[in-house]
């Protein structure tokens, strides 16, 4: 038995490398619920001290197939993954954009390119959100400095569905683009001004196409393009940093039962130009995206609108539906945005949310996130065509360039099973479930089988090596009475006693052994009255030998009823009945008295022996007349 035991543990460690997890490259993905998660960095960019980065990347790493996108989370970070605080590199904003490019077209293969590169071409289909302007904001995704403390999911049972193979037109492939935009502040003379693109600042006249800049043009991204610098004071010195756009994607492969949702983003600097079909004229929404405030004026006029400039617009959705999602897009300064419908209901506000510290995540006087809305689904509703007010507000106690007033919302189309928040289905969530999720708990459970083999080998060895006898109490029955012995419940206590057994069957012929327990790790008990006295039975404790055994218990009396079924498929009575039974000897005030006070003497005695004639009654050719009871418990003291 040693060398087999030699043999497993020798095997023990094989099995740990065979069962350890394996890397690989989908080791970035994690699945919890069916929801799968993806971590990725954006190609490296440099900053110093002033100098502003806005660059796109094409073809971004990002999940690929037919799937339903749950949220977009993003923050930057240094070469070694540590957080940058806004007072240090200013992330302006940064936005996700689909598009579709052809197979053979080794542009989309580009990983760190920055401009223009033809999307007005065949060779490249941007594929726009729902809307409403013409000229931009096409993004599927966007925020700024509020993005670490912005949540962006999606709620079940909606999701906005990305990579359907029949809406990618032939010879092409779904691709994302990322624009990051990051200004160093590094070391500058205006944090604010330079934030805010203002152009004397940065000291410039073109913007990054080349093209002269309109004289009333103060501030904005055409004055703090890439490469463009902010002023620094003089004699500050600061060190090169390469930096990353860490991104987090969240989304469930693409089901019948998700509901696809609409991405609509408002701007409330949209020039709105109705249509009008009798004429030819098509609707048009030309949007400015930024836009300036001055300070507010000295006077009274001051103290009674607080120095809050407000800025509205009023624009109509082409089609309706359930709004299952709201946040608004402001930079510093902003007290809050809301959007209307008509007769004035609130769909959703959207505030700001102020840094207090230094850390990341909470620099102050940033805005370091914003509010959002998820109505329960159905409970807030847009009509196609009615008329929706977007609200803008800003503190101008003194001037801001460049700032914006957006508002997201993410709309469902009304049907009745939106009315219900549903998880994807059980079996889709385990479809998505990845293979490393198993790894470790069948490397735990190779572990423990391991373990108690090992434990049994150790066991059978110490067995074989203590050789125990015993001869079963003599009787004169033609049908033998089971060779018992005192169960191994004793009195007062829970205690294993494995060499005190009844069995059903005698001990081996061959080596007289009876085979010992196995030990239980749970129990089951209930209890309850009759009359004033308290009854207990449990179960799966004792007598693991049979097929089913209780405990019952009443005080310091307890008694053992096991059942034992053959396996064979013969049919045959239950008789003949067996019945072993053991008294312990206990004083009478502790057992008599508290049975059956009625009964005469002893009363364990006489329920024995009215428990004995009933059996000799009912089954006069399968009982035993002359059942041994025994009282002494000390003759069983033996090993």
């Amino acid at each position: 038995m040693a060398h087999p035991l030699r043999c497993m543990l020798n095997f023990l460690p094989i099995l740990l490398v065979l069962l350890q997890p394996q890397t690989s490259e989908a080791d970035h993905v994690t699945t919890k619920n069916g929801v799968k998660t993806e971590v990725y960095q954006s190609p490296e960019f440099i900053l110093e001290p002033g100098l502003s980065s806005n660059k796109y990347y094409y073809n971004i790493d990002f999940p690929r197939g037919h799937i339903a996108l749950k949220s977009f989370n993003a923050e930057l970070v240094d070469e070694k993954g540590k957080s940058i605080p806004l007072h240090e590199t200013y992330l302006h904003h940064w936005i996700l954009l689909r598009y579709y490019y052809q197979r053979e077209n080794n542009v989309g293969n580009v990983r760190n390119y920055h401009g223009d590169l033809g999307f007005q071409n065949s060779d490249h289909i941007i594929v726009k959100n729902s809307g409403l302007c013409d000229n931009g904001l096409s993004q599927y995704f966007g925020l700024g400095a509020e993005t670490r403390k912005t949540a962006t999911d999606i709620p079940d049972p909606y999701g906005i569905e990305v990579g359907n193979p029949t809406d990618i037109p032939r010879g092409y492939e779904e691709g994302w683009i990322l624009n990051v935009h990051a200004i160093d502040t590094r070391g500058v003379e205006d944090k604010l001004g330079c934030t805010e693109c203002r152009c004397d600042l940065y000291n410039v006249t073109l913007d990054e196409y080349g093209q002269m800049l309109p004289e009333n043009y103060n501030g904005g991204v055409r004055c703090c393009h890439d490469e463009a610098r902010c002023k620094v004071k003089k004699g500050f010195q600061g060190v090169k940093r390469k930096l990353h756009l860490r991104y987090t994607v969240k989304y469930v492969d693409w089901d019948p039962s998700i509901l696809p949702v609409k991405i609509y983003i408002l701007d409330v600097t949209d020039m709105w130009t109705k249509g009008d079909e009798s004429r030819g004229v098509k609707e048009r929404h030309n949007c400015v995206v930024e836009y300036d405030i001055d300070s507010c004026p000295v006077g009274d006029q001051a103290n009674i609108n607080g120095c809050i400039h407000t800025k509205t617009v009023t624009v109509t959705l082409p089609n309706g539906g359930d709004v299952i999602y709201g946040v608004g897009h402001q930079h510093a300064g902003a007290t809050g945005t809301t959007l209307f419908g008509e007769g004035g209901r609130v769909i959703c506000s959207s505030n700001p949310n102020y840094g207090k510290g230094d850390e990341p995540g909470n620099e102050a006087g940033y805005v370091v996130g914003m509010s959002t809305c998820y109505p329960a689904p159905g409970s807030v509703k847009i009509s196609a065509g009615e008329k929706l007010t977007l609200v803008s507000n800003y503190s101008n106690e003194q001037r801001h360039t460049g700032i914006m007033g957006l508002f997201y919302i993410l709309v469902a189309d009304s049907s009745p099973e939106s009315k219900y928040v549903l998880r994807a289905p059980v079996d889709q969530a385990v479809k998505n479930t990845t293979m490393s999720e198993f790894v470790w708990p069948i490397f735990l459970f190779g572990a423990a089988v391991v373990v108690v083999v090992i434990f049994v080998l150790k066991d059978l060895t110490r067995i074989r090596k203590k050789k125990r006898s015993w001869t079963p109490p003599p009787t004169n029955r033609s049908r033998p009475l089971p060779h018992c012995r005192p169960p191994p419940l004793l009195p007062r206590t829970f205690a294993w006693r494995p060499r005190r057994l009844c069995l059903v069957s005698p001990p081996d012929s061959r080596t007289g052994r009876i085979a010992r327990k196995k030990k239980i790790l749970e129990t089951f008990s209930k209890e309850f009255l009759i009359g004033s006295r308290k009854i207990s039975l449990e179960t799966s404790k004792v007598a693991q030998f049979a097929n089913g055994a209780v405990v019952l218990a009443m005080k310091e009396t307890k008694v053992l009823s096991t059942v034992a079924s053959a396996k064979s498929d013969g049919t045959r009575d239950f008789l003949p009945l067996t019945v072993c039974i053991f008294i312990y000897l206990f004083e009478k005030t502790t057992s008599d008295g508290d049975i059956n006070l009625s009964l005469p003497g002893d009363g364990l005695d006489v329920v024995v022996v009215r428990a004995k004639t009933a059996l000799e009654l009912s089954c006069p050719d399968h009982t035993s007349s002359d059942l041994p009871i025994e009282r002494d418990w000390h003759q069983y003291q033996r090993d």
